[in-house]
C-alpha cells in the first residue's frame, strides 16, 4: 500500500494529495517534487493536502528540510495555494509551525483546516 496517493485535475489546476500512513520527511519531499512538476506549466496551482489519516513520523526540527525544499523549488514558480487538512493535535501543531515558516515565501499561500470542505472552499476563492 502506498503511503500517499495523488490526483491532478488539469482544468482546475488542482492537486489532491492524500496520506494514508506514517510519513517521513523523505515522503513529504517526494510530495514537493510532484507538486513542482505540475507547477511548471501553471500560473497558479491549488493543493488539497489531506493529512487526516497521517502520522508525522519525524521530529518537528526536521521540518527545516521540508521548508528549504519549498523555498528552493517555488521561489520563482507559480502561485501555490495549499489547504492542509489535519485532525489531530500533534499534526495540527506541525502544520501551524509549517504555516509560520511558509509565510516567508511570497508565492505560497498555506492555511490549515479541520475539514476537507473548508479547505476546498478556501482553495476556490
Amino acid at each position: 500500500m502506498n503511503k500517499f496517493e495523488y490526483k491532478y485535475f488539469n482544468q482546475e489546476d488542482l492537486l489532491i494529495y492524500e496520506a494514508r500512513d506514517d510519513l517521513r520527511i523523505s515522503d513529504l519531499l517526494e510530495m514537493v517534487e510532484i507538486l513542482a512538476e505540475y507547477a511548471k506549466n501553471s500560473t497558479i496551482i491549488r493543493v488539497l493536502l489531506d493529512l487526516r489519516f497521517f502520522y508525522a513520523n519525524y521530529e518537528i526540527n526536521e521540518q527545516v528540510t521540508l521548508i528549504n525544499a519549498f523555498n528552493e523549488l517555488f521561489k520563482k514558480s507559480c502561485t501555490i495555494k495549499i489547504a492542509d487538512i489535519v485532525n489531530s493535535p500533534r499534526e495540527t501543531s506541525f502544520a501551524l509551525i509549517f504555516l509560520m515558516e511558509l509565510k516567508t515565501i511570497d508565492n505560497v499561500e498555506f492555511e490549515v483546516f479541520c475539514t476537507r470542505e473548508a479547505g476546498m472552499n478556501w482553495l476556490e476563492n
